[in-house]
């Protein structure tokens, strides 16, 4: 007579998966918080790179611009130009990390009066289109 055993492991895919999502979540907390150990950071002569937020599959970067008020920003219809720049600004290595694929990235830039004139969104993906 032959016995045949069969074992069944307690840890599912699902547990697996809040395993890995659980290890991405605190790679970006980590990046986060790195980040934010060394800002606020002057980028130029009036551009402040402030603070980094998290979430999931989500990191919040925030910057400030001394010298443009809301009012100058959009009387000069500055935003195609502001846009631009930041743009050129991100770099392709931000992705580079495996906990960094299929990340949203948010950038935010605040007036000299504290009002958000520019907000966009990145993945990865578009710095291999």
């Amino acid at each position: 007579m032959n016995l045949c055993t069969v074992l069944f492991t307690s840890c599912t895919i699902s547990e697996k998966e809040n395993e890995e999502t659980e290890k991405l979540y605190r790679a970006l907390e980590y990046q986060a918080a790195s980040l934010n150990n060394v800002l606020p950071q002057k980028l130029d002569l009036n551009t402040h790179f402030d603070s980094v937020g998290f979430g999931s599959n989500q990191l919040r970067y925030y910057y400030s611009l001394s010298n443009l008020s809301e009012k100058d920003f959009l009387e000069r219809e500055l935003r195609d130009s502001l846009y631009a720049e930041a743009v050129d600004r991100i770099p392709c290595t931000l992705w580079r990390p495996v906990y960094m694929q299929g990340v949203e990235v948010t950038f935010n830039y605040y007036s000299s009066d504290g009002k958000r004139i520019l907000h966009f969104v990145r993945q990865g993906e578009a710095c291999y289109q």
